[in-house]
């Protein structure tokens, strides 16, 4: 009996993999299935396998979200033929053929480049890509999009090496190194995040604290805001009356917190879990700090003692909130990429657990513009929309319906309702 392409790829890769379908005629899935936010989990679905099943061919996603398997891909014979003389041991592994070249599957241990490069001669001409991660993905089985199907020229298990164990001809350009893993670990889709993803069927405590230590440090914001008409706004100041942090500290310190003496450590502890899913991250520690600047005649403790302790207690908010999300929805936040779609995350998800301001809205329904989500997050408006658009496609959240856009002297119009569907 024939083998399916999408049985043929899970002998050949195993099941620790995540396969997409790739539609006939071309090298790319169906036009309406969204995969960039899928991970190994999806492989348990009943819907995706389906999918999978019928597919004319079957790609492997790569690097750590397919247990850390990738691809090296070879655009010419002699290419691959200069790449095996400095490396004969990887001549065994497994090596699949298209229309051209070949495609030879390895499963990295330990650190190495989770991206895509593509390699070239001293002249430019294309010689290959390495692909490891960052979205992408290889043909392994099925149909080629010209005509005849996808071989494999080397039946073997794909090799498990270090990074350290690949070697690059001297003359070949923009090949990875180990620059790049270090430019990667500094990207909030680096390091941690490959663990998040390698991890992600896990169960217990040990998930959530690969997925919190991931989470510390991210470098992905800038240390000011630059609003829509150039100016720049520092994050940590708050004097400022048009400031985007003190828009922020009015609507959600000023009207829920009223300062009183020996109230200050009340504040943090209500105010930091309330404002981690209102506002994004790098906005939370400015407006606790806001507050005790402009309250420090009521209070004992000195401004150094505030930042201290509410510094500390957001870092175990950030805990908590991880272990307050079930299996699915840590999932697709362990596949958010930055703060600011981490962010997106935890605001439209606090939105749909709120009982109040739920007018026109059922169940898990709620109300949020692109500005007042721009607002939250310290962004400008357009960046609010895409960011939207991002948590729809990775099926966070779902348009119930469209706002009307207010006009000055109107009353308030219906805003734009979303559905949390986790």
């Amino acid at each position: 009996m024939k083998q399916s392409p999408f049985s043929k790829a899970q002998a050949l890769l195993g099941r620790g993999v995540l396969f997409i379908p790739i539609a006939r005629g071309s090298k790319k899935p169906p036009r309406d299935f969204k995969w960039g936010h899928l991970t190994a989990a999806e492989m348990k679905e009943a819907e995706h396998i389906r999918q999978l099943q019928e597919a004319a061919a079957v790609a492997a996603v790569l690097g750590p979200v397919s247990d850390n398997h990738v691809a090296i891909d070879f655009d010419t014979d002699q290419a691959e033929k200069n790449f095996f003389v400095l490396n004969p041991a990887l001549q065994s592994t497994l090596r699949t053929h298209g229309k051209r070249g070949c495609v030879i599957w390895l499963r990295m241990k330990g650190d190495y480049p989770a991206c895509r490069m593509k390699f070239t001669d001293a002249t430019k001409q294309a010689l290959g890509e390495w692909r490891a991660g960052g979205n992408c993905y290889s043909i392994i089985a099925g149909v080629h999009k010209d005509g005849g199907s996808y071989t494999v020229l080397v039946d073997a298990p794909p090799a498990v090496c270090t990074f350290a164990d690949i070697h690059w001809p001297a003359h070949w350009q923009n090949t990875p190194t180990f620059a790049d893993i270090e430019q990667e670990t500094e990207k909030p889709k680096s390091k941690g995040t490959h663990a998040m993803q390698s991890s992600i069927q896990k169960n217990g405590d040990d998930l959530y604290g690969v997925l919190h230590d991931s989470l510390h440090g991210d470098s992905a914001w800038p240390s000011a805001w630059h609003s829509p008409k150039g100016r720049v706004y520092q994050l940590t100041e708050g004097t400022n009356t048009d400031s985007p942090l003190e828009t922020l500290y009015k609507r959600f310190i000023q009207k829920h917190w009223i300062p009183a003496p020996s109230q200050r450590n009340t504040f943090i502890v209500e105010s930091i879990p309330f404002l981690y899913q209102a506002v994004a991250e790098p906005a939370v520690m400015p407006l606790v700090m806001r507050y005790h600047k402009l309250n420090a005649h009521l209070f004992n403790d000195t401004e150094k003692d505030h930042q201290h302790q509410a510094s500390a207690h957001l870092e175990a908010v950030k805990g908590r909130y991880l272990k307050s999300l079930n299996e699915t929805e840590l999932a697709k936040y362990s596949c958010l990429r930055t703060e600011r779609e981490r962010a997106g995350f935890r605001i439209c998800r606090a939105l749909s657990l709120c009982k109040s301001d739920k007018i026109d809205c059922e169940g898990s329904q709620f109300v949020l513009s692109c500005p007042d989500l721009g607002c939250r997050i310290l962004a400008e408006c357009k960046a609010a929309h895409r960011l939207l658009s991002k948590l729809e496609r990775f099926g966070i959240v779902r348009l119930v319906r469209k706002g009307l856009q207010r006009r000055p002297g109107t009353k308030q119009t219906p805003g734009t309702v979303w559905d949390y569907c986790l």
